[in-house]
């Protein structure tokens, strides 16, 4: 019965260093996912000429973007809200913790620009946005090969250290 604990432990600290990398990689696909949404939003703006609430429509119709809570949670505040940026000042307020704050902070220029500037300014202000979620991008991406492995390992030895102090 007493090994039948002591490998519950073991699996369970295993478990846990497991989940903390994982998390560490899914910040990193998250951000590339939003990237890649801001790129279709801003061209099909600018090749259809379509208020920013349609494209969200579209995009999100099209079904990529099932995965991410941001997305997800945009695209329900654009279909009570015509304003792109106050749809995001309410996304980012209802989901708080459950964004990088950093993310946040680089979407936070997007506010007062999409949908109410003319479209190069829209452009250009969607262009720094983009650059600093590659930069945020590249920075997860490089802790997670940095800490992801050693949480892992962390999780196995905090497991087995348990495992010989309670033998």
């Amino acid at each position: 019965m007493k090994l039948i604990g002591l490998l519950f432990i073991f699996s369970a600290t295993t478990l846990l260093g497991c989940g903390v990398s994982s998390k560490l990689a899914e910040k990193t696909k998250s951000i590339q996912i939003l990237i890649s949404f801001l790129h279709q939003l801003m061209t099909q703006m600018i090749c259809t000429r379509a208020s920013p609430k349609e494209v969200v429509r579209r995009l999100i119709a099209q079904g990529e973007y099932q995965e991410h809570v941001l997305i997800q949670q945009l695209a329900k505040e654009m279909e009570e809200e015509d304003c792109f940026g106050k749809a995001l000042a309410n996304t980012t307020s209802k989901l708080g913790r459950a964004v990088d704050k950093e993310v946040v902070v680089i979407l936070h220029p997007l506010i007062d620009m999409i949908g109410v500037t003319d479209i190069v300014t829209q452009k250009m202000a969607m262009d720094g946005v983009i650059e600093q979620l590659e930069h945020r991008q590249q920075e997860a991406h490089k802790e997670y090969q940095a800490k992801g492995g050693l949480y892992r390992k962390m999780g196995v030895f905090a497991g087995l250290f348990v495992i010989v102090v309670l033998m």
